[in-house]
Formats: structure tokens, sequence, C-alpha cells
């Protein structure tokens, strides 16, 4: 188990560093889109012609779709695998604590850890033929990938969180902050978990509603990028600290609104999707997937 628990720490670090690599390219283009005022078109996904070249419009945007969401799957799965080791780590770490020779359990944590991994590596071979699919059929019809997003949206944001949890449980987490930059959000939030299964793992609760704050911070300015976040707060029903930690898939879209003085703002309306690893009540970790829209 040990050998195969660094193997996997190796393939998700080799996969994080890639995601890096890519949010740094974005960024710099980015950056150069948001000073000459590049505008996309969210309904066309961003799908450009190559001047000179006959393009098919239809046929490149539909390739742009298919390459998004194999991306979307691929940052997915390394999401999910990254929840899966780390969320093993700290049940091993509480399992070696907690450990009676005389009375011993079978732990059921490699299990969901091993099933993480199963899903994540799913998720990733999936999204790779799919996302070189869409990528061949933009070049094959004369247009260009297009990875920017508007990436120049600031301000007050809003976001609401639906999950499904192991051991079985579901969430709804509602928080609302300021996005400082396009990559940076520092929040508030409540949310509420209702185990659908007996009790916790000390079976001293079927619920929980913490209350925390978060910082949640997305790699690259891309329209699909990786993000990561954190929160920390107190549960009110099981009177213990609260801990979360998000890693998933930004599916990046704005909004132009007018403020109350005729100046234009854009608004963040993305989507998120979600691997979380949650401490809530006693010594009980959960692992988490939910998708959550920002408004």
């Amino acid at each position: 188990m040990k050998k195969f628990l660094k193997l996997t720490l190796v393939i998700v670090a080799l996969c994080a560093s890639s995601s890096v690599l890519n949010a740094q390219e974005d960024n710099q283009v980015a950056d150069a889109a948001c000073q000459s005022v590049l505008m996309v078109d969210n309904d066309n996904y961003g799908a450009t012609s190559v001047a000179g070249l006959s393009s098919n419009p239809l046929r490149v945007q539909r390739g742009q779709r298919l390459a998004n969401a194999g991306k979307t799957l691929m940052i997915g799965g390394g999401a999910v695998a990254l929840s899966s080791t780390i969320f093993y780590a700290l049940a091993q770490v509480e399992w070696d604590k907690s450990y009676n020779p005389e009375t011993p359990d079978m732990p059921v944590f490699p299990i969901f850890t091993l099933a993480g991994y199963t899903v994540g590596a799913t998720l990733a071979l999936v999204g790779l033929p799919i996302f070189f699919a869409g990528k061949d059929i933009v070049v094959k019809n004369g247009g260009q990938m297009v990875t920017v997003g508007e990436g120049c949206e600031s301000g007050s944001a809003g976001l609401i969180d639906l999950g499904l949890g192991i051991p079985p449980f579901m969430s709804l987490d509602a928080v609302y902050g300021y996005n400082f930059s396009s990559n940076l959000f520092v929040g508030g939030g409540i949310g509420g978990k209702m185990w659908l299964m007996s009790t916790m793992g000390d079976g001293s609760s079927i619920a929980a509603v913490p209350v925390y704050a978060q910082v949640r911070y997305s790699l690259g300015k891309g329209r699909i990028s990786p993000y990561a976040a954190i929160s920390g707060g107190f549960d009110m029903i099981n009177s213990s600290p609260y801990l979360g930690f998000d890693f998933g898939t930004r599916i990046r879209s704005t909004h132009t609104t007018i403020s109350a003085y005729g100046d234009e703002v854009q608004r963040d309306n993305s989507w998120w999707l979600s691997s979380k690893l949650g401490y809530s009540g006693g010594e009980n970790f959960f692992l988490s997937f939910g998708v959550g829209k920002s408004f």
C-alpha cells in the first residue's frame, strides 16, 4: 500500500506541475487580453478563425466545446485523486492513534481512497482523448483554440454549492464575498450537512452546520482552469472546529452589468465542479463531490 501511495503521489505531483505551467501561460495571455480589451463571445465559446485560412465557424465552435469538456474532465480527475490522497494520509494518522490490537477493526478509508483513485483516473483518461479530438476539429476547420476567459472581473459575488459525500450525506453551502481579482476570492459562508445513514463516525451526530471563512484561488485565467479553496470555522451543532479543502474545476464565465453610476461592471458567473475534503465533529473526516454556481 505504501508503494502504491508513493506512486500515486508522484503522478498527482506531475499533474499539478503541468496544471501550474498551463495556468501561468493562461495568465500571460489573459493579462494581454485585458489590456487590449479583447472581446470574446461567450455563446461561441471563444472559438476564432485564423486569418487567411478557410474556416467552418460552426465546426470550430463545436470543436472548442469538445476540447473544453475534455479539459474539464482531466482537471476534475486530478482533483478527485488529490483529495483522495490527502484523505488517506489524514485517516491513516487517526487510525494509528486509535488502533487497538485487542479489538482490531477493518478500516474503510483505504476503500474510499482506492475508489477515489479509480474515479479520478477514469475521468482523466476519458477527458484526454476528448480534449485532443476537440482540438483536432478546431485546427482542421481553420480555427484556433482560445483558452482565455474574460479574466478581468472583480467585485462582490455569491456562491451556492450542492454536494454528495462519503460517508453518505448531502450538503448545501452558501458563500458570499468579494473577488479581489479574476483569481482571488475571499468570503464567508454557512453550510448544512445531513448524514443519510446512521450517524457520523463517532456516533455523536447526524448533521453539521459549519459557519466559516473561505479563500478560493483559481490557477490561471482560462475558461477552464483548476482551483483550490480552504475553509475554516466552527460547527455549531457539534461544537467543534470545522476545516475544509476544495480542489476542482472552474468553468469561467462573466456577465456585464451597469452600476448605479453608469459604469460597466463584470460579474462572476462561473460554474465550480469540486472534490472536497472536510473535518467536522470529533475525529471525522469526509469526502464529498459537488457542483456550485457563482453569481
